[in-house]
């Protein structure tokens, strides 16, 4: 029998046949943009003295007078399901009633607060002495359970900016001879080139962010060794001695978009939203397959189908290059740089496009034992981050007794918005090196294999259709995070839940349910390849491709000349290996941008494709072939290829 009670306890009074359809998804399987389920339900409730009195004294007195909305718990046979928001309006036949369950209840106010705006009283004041401060950063640095950000130490060997009290070459400055970090102060000859960013860790945001929703946050994830000291990077710094609230050091993004893009990491996470205990639990894909926490319905199972994995689906994995860092570009010709994510991981045959807006800084190694922006400081033989932005971090003047002001903000000339960078991740490693000369180093948090994990299952795992007749205390209990497992023909079934349907509200004390699930044990047969960017042969789509029979020619590869966008530049580029007949297959010459029109005949402008080995016959681009000439002083083969634009693939034939 359905319960429904108001914050003052009332009941909603209900016919006695009402039931709700509910339908629960695991928020794990949704699409990129939505990250947990938002679910309305309906009841209707007839006008009567019990009911004017749950509805009258629940309603919010702020609400419109159409439509009223208050909290409500949801219960059947005293088994608490759910807590959700009542919104209800009236007819002439009585009380039409819509009940938003899980994260429904709070969408709008996540959907619509950034981050910067949110109010947390963990800043702290240092007092006036620079030595508190110094001691305090590498207490962080050496102690960084203890604390809810970190200082360490990022270099940006490539800024050199003219305004020394806006940007800055490093962020956190340490030297390494003294074994301590350099603050800003007028008398500090290194001052003038550092600022001071506290790092706040991703952890720690995150739970403060599902307290800011009214909920308390549990899981694997805040408790996972490899995201405890992941935190996030930022491009202001403190204010003179104060470290501000965590929220004034985040991007410029609302909650939810926050949340969305965290979800895409770390091999994929589920939020569990259950409103009923105002708890939001966290845990990674990963973590979820490989736990030993599952629920047996063994005994209450009906009936079991397995169906085959669907057609194999291939994934290309990026995170996307952050546009507003150099250290991305990747020299993909000469004279020519794209931006390019580190790694690429490859599922399967990479038809479909998958690139994670929550990004990471470019790794950094410094190889030598003097660091070139402070000549005499030993470093140490380790490594670092180079941070390398449009401007670097800001922070107040020392002795500047104007406010932070709005204007100050902006000078990265955008005075649009406020924090202006995208969510980047930096994994901090611990102080390293020696007595003589350490670091506190950091890392990239980078795409890995195990990244791939969830596309594997997506394409290998089968999925398993389930009824069964649950007890009320078990389907409660149920929850996205954990398994549920079972014995059929003698053989054990774990599956990860997708989707769970069944009806509350009968009088039966067994409620059939309907699961689908995708089945935890299954074979890795979709192939994975990890790609650095390093190797542009692998990232840039080849431009100039050709066949020849090495048989017939006697070469294993050509190299074609072709000039480069800026100047008159030249670039000389292998092909290693031919296509077919047909032009498919081979290996691609890989310049990414080529300077169309680099000579002229009247209106006639050319590309011109040079060759010196072999007899080469002709290029075809867009349908049309060019012959090659032969340039008897020169010694090369040259084709003047007409009127194409930049980006059209040529295809040479021997």
């Amino acid at each position: 029998m359905l319960t429904i009670l108001n914050p003052s306890n009332l009941q909603m009074e209900l016919a006695p046949d009402t039931t709700i359809p509910v339908v629960r998804e695991n928020p794990l399987f949704n699409d990129s943009d939505k990250f947990v389920q938002e679910t309305v339900y309906s009841v209707n409730a007839p006008f009567s003295p019990a009911n004017k009195a749950f509805f009258n004294g629940g309603h919010r007195i702020d609400a419109p007078v159409e439509a009223y909305e208050f909290d409500i718990q949801v219960y059947d046979s005293g088994v608490h399901f759910f807590n959700g928001v009542c919104r209800y309006s009236t007819t002439s036949e009585g009380y039409e009633v819509e009940l938003k369950v899980n994260i429904g209840a709070v969408a709008d106010r996540i959907k619509s607060t950034r981050l910067p705006e949110i109010q947390t009283m963990d800043g702290i004041q240092f007092g006036n002495t620079l030595d508190a401060l110094d001691n305090h950063m590498k207490n962080t640095a050496q102690n960084p359970d203890a604390y809810p950000y970190i200082f360490f130490d990022l270099r940006n060997t490539r800024l050199h900016n003219s305004d020394p009290g806006l940007s800055y070459n490093n962020v956190n400055y340490w030297k390494a001879s003294g074994h301590r970090f350099y603050t800003y102060s007028e008398d500090n000859v290194f001052g003038f080139r550092t600022a001071e960013s506290p790092f706040w860790k991703l952890t720690y945001v995150l739970k403060q962010l599902i307290n800011f929703m009214g909920m308390e946050p549990e899981g694997s994830f805040f408790s996972d060794p490899e995201v405890r000291n992941v935190c996030i990077y930022t491009r202001k710094a403190i204010l003179d001695k104060e470290i501000q609230p965590c929220f004034f050091y985040m991007p410029n993004m609302t909650v939810s978009d926050f949340i969305k893009q965290i979800r895409e990491r770390f091999g994929r996470l589920c939020f569990d939203v259950d409103l009923a205990s105002k708890r939001v639990t966290v845990a990674r894909f990963q973590d979820i397959l490989n736990s030993q926490d599952v629920e047996d319905i063994t005994d209450y199972l009906s009936a079991v189908s397995e169906i085959d994995p669907p057609d194999q689906k291939g994934y290309t994995i990026t995170l996307k290059p952050d546009s507003q860092d150099a250290a991305y570009d990747i020299e993909v010709s000469e004279g020519v740089k794209e931006k390019l994510p580190t790694y690429t991981i490859t599922v399967g045959d990479g038809a479909t496009k998958v690139e994670m807006s929550c990004t990471t800084l470019k790794f950094y190694p410094i190889t030598s034992l003097v660091d070139p922006d402070f000549p005499g400081e030993e470093l140490g033989v380790c490594q670092a981050l180079q941070y390398v932005m449009k401007v670097g971090n800001y922070r107040r003047e020392v002795g500047d007794g104007d406010p932070y002001t709005e204007d100050f903000q902006t000078k990265d000339g955008d005075p649009s918005g406020r924090n202006n960078w995208p969510l980047r991740l930096i994994r901090y490693k611990g102080i390293a090196g020696d007595e003589l000369s350490d670091l506190p180093i950091s890392e990239p948090v980078d795409l890995k294999p195990s990244d791939a994990l969830w596309y594997q299952f997506l394409n290998d795992s089968k999925l398993v259709m389930v009824t069964a007749s649950l007890p009320k205390t078990i389907l409660a209990r149920i929850r996205n995070t954990r398994k549920i497992g079972f014995h059929h023909l003698g053989v054990w079934h774990e599956l990860v839940i997708k989707r769970l349907q069944y009806d509350l509200g009968k009088t039966e004390q067994l409620i059939s349910v309907k699961i689908e699930g995708q089945s935890a044990y299954f074979e890795r047969k979709t192939p994975v390849t990890v790609k650095r960017s390093d190797h542009v042969d692998e990232f840039v789509p080849p431009r100039f491709r050709a066949y020849w029979d090495p048989d017939q020619t006697g070469f294993d590869q050509i190299e074609i000349e072709v000039p480069v966008a800026k100047g008159l530049q030249w670039t000389v580029q292998p092909i290693k290996s031919p296509t077919d007949p047909w032009g498919a297959g081979g290996n691609g010459g890989l310049v990414s941008t080529v300077r169309v029109g680099h000579s002229s005949t009247g209106t006639q402008t050319y590309t011109e494709l040079r060759i010196r080995k072999g007899s080469p016959k002709y290029v075809q681009a867009l349908g049309k072939q060019f012959n090659f000439i032969y340039d008897s002083i020169a010694n090369y083969y040259y084709a003047q290829v007409a009127n194409l634009n930049d980006a059209c693939i040529y295809w040479i034939v021997y």
